[in-house]
């Protein structure tokens, strides 16, 4: 592995390494598991029984860390994951976000709301989904250019200080927006998209590995891009979010494919799967501190999560990181 500029843990379950992430008492898994899945929204067809699997397979495999919001599936993400998580709550971290609001008397219209008396109506909608006291991970899934963010922040501040959380993320900040939110609170971490198909935010990796702020990365598979899965465009159903992502767009899936077939290449040249071979490629880049995936049958978590990532040998390493850097 990259040398990381964060601690890491000999605390291990089933090869899974962890590290500490600020405000957070508990081993954090270096893999964990999206639960956007576990909303039965966004992702076209939703198997409930299979997704919930995947959830218990994750735990079983040593995943700690569970990221969820109130969006994915309008609150049914949390309420499915505090009953799944419920008997192991003290070893499990929970992430979970604020500020995207949404109104279905009106079809389903979202909006960014940061302003301070929505968070905390939200934070105790999400306590109440989760069926916990606290969560442990609460980020700003995306900036609100309406509200001032020292508002924002000055009200996570409170709600920090009473306990209700543990530690204060954001999610899809630029490095500007990063920067003034340091100014107001102490931010643990940071979640981007990251992946060898997406890596716009590289940007933030040296200020982040100098405040010590933990880069989460989502989509590392690229919506499944990057896990071998598509040959050719594909004709999502209306009601998956793939349907209208930049990834599968025709102008730029022709290049995605080419970067996704390289990616299938070097894995069968170092005996892995490409979900394998693409995740450990983001594990050892600089300040990468958690890789999210997401999954929707516990095959997958299985895949992903079989092998050690920090017994990879240096040959094996040296051929990933040379072919697709």
């Amino acid at each position: 592995m990259s040398q990381s500029p964060f601690e890491s843990l000999n605390v291990r379950k089933n090869n899974m390494e962890s590290i500490i992430i600020k405000g957070i008492k508990k081993p954090v898994s270096r893999l964990g598991l999206g639960c956007w899945q576990l909303g039965g929204h966004g992702w076209g067809i939703n198997e409930p029984t299979k997704t919930t699997q995947a959830v218990l397979k994750a735990l079983e495999r040593g995943i700690t860390f569970f990221d969820t919001a109130p969006i994915y599936g309008l609150g049914e993400s949390e309420r499915v994951l505090g009953k799944l998580i419920k008997d192991q709550r003290d070893k499990v971290v929970v992430a979970s976000k604020v500020g995207l609001k949404w109104e279905t008397n009106k079809g389903f219209i979202k909006k960014n709301d940061l302003s301070p008396d929505r968070i905390r109506v939200e934070v105790k909608e999400s306590i109440k989904r989760l069926d916990t006291d606290y969560i442990d991970l609460y980020q700003i899934h995306w900036p609100d250019l309406n509200t001032p963010l020292e508002s924002t922040m000055n009200t996570l501040n409170c709600i920090k200080d009473e306990g209700l959380i543990k530690a204060i993320g954001v999610c899809n900040f630029s490095l500007k927006q990063l920067i003034e939110a340091t100014q107001y609170s102490e931010i643990a971490s940071i979640q981007i998209p990251y992946s060898l198909i997406d890596r716009t935010y590289e940007n933030i990796f040296d200020y982040c590995i100098k405040k010590k702020i933990s880069i989460i990365c989502y989509s590392p598979l690229a919506k499944g891009l990057l896990a071998g899965r598509f040959s050719k465009i594909v004709s999502f159903p209306s009601n998956d979010h793939r349907k209208y992502h930049p990834y599968f767009s025709p102008r730029e899936f022709k290049n995605n494919l080419e970067i996704a077939q390289k990616v299938s290449k070097v894995a069968r040249e170092v005996s892995m799967t490409p979900s394998q071979c693409a995740l450990l490629w983001v594990l050892n880049q600089p300040a990468i501190t958690v890789a999210i995936f997401g999954a929707t049958t516990s095959r997958q978590v299985e895949e992903n999560t079989m092998m050690d990532y920090t017994k990879i040998s240096k040959t094996t390493l040296d051929t990933i990181i040379r072919e697709l850097s």
